[in-house]
């Protein structure tokens, strides 16, 4: 990346405003914003393409679908997190909250034995500069399940938790007042027998 770079001809959004103008970089840093087109022969012409902050994405189960891809396929964890990281940046952000579940209502899930894979191969790409995303945790923990307060206690301390949410999917209230709407729900989206549900 050069020194100094200055992009033209865009629509840069600000905090407040959305303004036609150009922007300096210099040494990796926005140096200068400016209305108007740049006349000067280096700058770039973005051709009226908005131009703004990156976005924060503050909740993504994103990485367990690049882990277990289809049912029965475990991933490479560090191959997932760079996909995963692509996929990412490509969308604009530059922030993300990886969410990593404490419980999981499927039987058959890998969401628990995933946990501390994920949380191991995030950490260690971010530790090596492999992401071009800036890369935190959001610990969401299911307080019906068993070992939610255990494993909670483990992770919380883990540097890149900076988020944590209580999740309540127990029968009987919220979103499943109604019991047979929790059976009916979760049978038919983790294919699940009446036995296997009870």
């Amino acid at each position: 990346m050069p020194a100094e770079q200055i992009l033209s001809n865009a629509r840069l959004v600000l905090a407040d405003q959305v303004i036609h103008g150009s922007l300096l970089i210099r040494d990796g840093l926005i140096a200068d914003i400016s209305a108007g087109a740049s006349s000067l022969p280096q700058a770039q012409d973005l051709d009226g393409a908005l131009l703004l902050p990156g976005l924060v994405e503050l909740h993504t189960d994103n990485l367990e679908k690049h882990m277990s891809p289809r049912p029965g396929v475990d991933w490479p964890s560090a191959s997932a997190v760079l996909t995963h990281d692509a996929q990412i940046v490509a969308a604009g952000i530059t922030t993300v909250f990886d969410a990593l579940s404490i419980g999981d209502i499927n039987p058959k899930g890998k969401r628990m034995q995933q946990l501390g894979v994920m949380l191991e191969a995030i950490a260690e790409a971010e530790a090596a500069g492999q992401t071009r995303a800036e890369h935190r945790l959001h610990l969401r923990c299911e307080v019906s399940h068993p070992q939610c307060l255990e494993l909670f206690r483990e992770l919380v301390e883990q540097p890149l938790v900076q988020l944590v949410s209580v999740m309540d999917h127990a029968p009987g209230q919220r979103q499943f007042a109604r019991m047979e709407k929790y059976r009916e729900y979760y049978m038919g989206k983790y294919h699940l027998s009446p036995a296997e549900m009870d």
